[in-house]
């Protein structure tokens, strides 16, 4: 029953993570909107008017001093204290009355060209609410955005290869004494050592020609998988290379049927070196 658990919730982290990562992508192309403008709170993505609505910074976005537009930068307000200074661009008619202002009160001087708002914000707290109000047709509308600073975000990446299925059959064909006596990932642990670089490698069950699955791996290797966990981590990515996008089609019953047979294997044979993952083959996959 623990093991069954473990499982249960291992999917449960994969699969929130995947749904997240999509939303987060969904998120970049919705305007919210609120009408009327004492409802204060953003309509639905169909119902916002097309010709008014941010564009960025998008609801919700995480954005940090070094991420790019729409930050500009940062300057130290006259408190002493460093706030982050950003670009808020939308659309709006042409020849709108526009008024850009913070949840907290803060005018936006704004300007208007060819459809397009701009405005720069200074930004003190974590999660700033800016709002824009004009008069579209006649009727007073008022959309928002909300924006998250990062402010203890440092600078880091994230490392992950795709596609693994050769190297298993390579150790097993060689029946090498050390995981590392492989020419793949001796270069890894290389480049960990050199530049402190952690690996998540993503992982099929099975080689493209079907010769290999996992279930064939022995299990010896897995304490020296788990000696070196704290930079090298396996994960679900697929049952198999083909076809192209698996799992476009497929029913929630077939990812889940295949994240737990892989799952089960990779902690098999490395244990804690396994990790739930996010990346499904192809990143394709049916809303439900």
């Amino acid at each position: 029953m623990q093991n069954r658990d473990h499982n249960r919730a291992s999917r449960r982290a994969f699969l929130e993570t995947v749904a997240l990562g999509a939303t987060a992508v969904a998120f970049q192309d919705v305007c919210h909107a609120a009408n009327p403008v004492n409802e204060g709170v953003p309509a639905k993505a169909g119902g916002a008017p097309k010709d008014f609505c941010f564009i960025q910074p998008f609801d919700g976005g995480v954005i940090h001093e070094e991420c790019g537009l729409p930050v500009l930068g940062t300057e130290t307000g006259p408190d002493g204290k460093k706030t982050l200074k950003i670009q808020v661009t939308g659309s709006a008619p042409p020849e709108a009355k526009l008024e850009v202002f913070t949840g907290d009160g803060q005018r936006v001087p704004a300007s208007i060209q060819n459809g397009v708002f701009r405005g720069i914000v200074l930004l003190r707290d974590r999660i700033t609410e800016i709002k824009a109000r004009t008069t579209v047709n006649g009727e007073v509308r008022e959309i928002r955005t909300r924006v998250v600073w990062a402010k203890n975000s440092y600078r880091r990446f994230r490392c992950y290869i795709d596609d693994h299925s050769f190297f298993f059959r390579d150790i097993l064909k060689t029946g090498y004494k050390s995981i590392f006596e492989c020419f793949y990932l001796a270069r890894l642990r290389q480049l960990h050592r050199d530049f402190g670089v952690k690996i998540n490698l993503n992982c099929f069950n099975t080689t493209p020609e079907r010769d290999f699955r996992l279930s064939m791996f022995p299990d010896k290797y897995k304490s020296e998988f788990e000696d070196n966990a704290d930079w090298l981590r396996l994960a679900f990515h697929s049952e198999n290379e083909f076809p192209d996008i698996p799992y476009r089609d497929a029913s929630p019953e077939k990812l889940a049927a295949d994240f737990d047979l892989v799952a089960g294997e990779l902690k098999r044979i490395a244990g804690s070196a396994y990790t739930a993952g996010l990346q499904i083959h192809w990143a394709d996959v049916p809303p439900d």
